[in-house]
């Protein structure tokens, strides 16, 4: 589909243009639909894992 062919035309570009010798990305597990269309693009699963985030507190009440 379109996103297909938008993804190809942007890492060929990447790598013909400006040279970069590889393209990761991440993606949730949940997605299955976006892991397709880069699996169908040429990318290949690299790792699984937990993902860590912290959040920056806007709440000033937290005591610190």
């Amino acid at each position: 589909g379109h996103g297909k062919r938008l993804l190809l035309s942007a890492t060929d570009w990447l790598f013909e243009n400006a040279k970069v010798s590889r393209v990761s990305l991440n993606v949730g597990a949940h997605n299955a639909n976006a892991r397709s269309l880069y699996e169908g693009a040429g990318f290949r699963l690299q790792f699984t894992g937990v993902g860590l985030r912290k959040t920056f507190p806007t709440d000033q009440s937290h005591g610190g």
